[in-house]
């Protein structure tokens, strides 16, 4: 699966639902919370390239390469030949090399004893492939 230059610096920000419904469902319940600002993001992400790289590895590839491409140039290909593509219009290509990084100090230091982590990408990469072999039906609509 080709990625863009930059996307293996790029970190690439995900997780599990169920960690940002308990986590929301904790820290609004408690005093401390109060006036603070929590981003509920991984503290460890991936990068793009690992995050395929590990996707490849849950869907039982025993070899995953991501060779790097221009992402201009291709973007500027898939504009002028299908410009209602789906990756143009969502403007998929900007996040992969996107390099924003998300402090969330304030989520680990109140969420610290609650039992509630979010769990490293490696951790429930075999359950998102999973998932999705049993319902293949299901499509990006949700996501946008």
């Amino acid at each position: 699966m080709p990625a863009p230059r930059g996307a293996g610096d790029a970190e690439f920000n995900v997780v599990p639902r169920d960690y940002v419904v308990d986590a929301i469902g904790y820290l609004s319940g408690i005093d401390e919370s109060e006036g603070k600002v929590y981003h509920l993001a991984d503290p460890d992400p991936p990068s793009t390239v690992e995050l395929v790289k590990t996707l490849g590895e849950a869907a039982g590839k025993t070899k995953t390469f991501v060779p790097p491409y221009p992402k201009g140039v291709v973007r500027g290909l898939l504009e002028s030949l299908a410009p209602d593509h789906e990756l143009v219009k969502s403007g998929g290509f900007e996040f992969q090399t996107w390099s924003a990084s998300f402090d969330c100090s304030n989520a680990i230091e109140d969420l610290e004893g609650s039992g509630i982590a979010c769990p490293r990408f490696e951790e429930y990469a075999d359950n998102l492939v999973a998932f999705y072999r049993i319902h293949p039906e299901i499509d990006d609509a949700g996501m946008r």
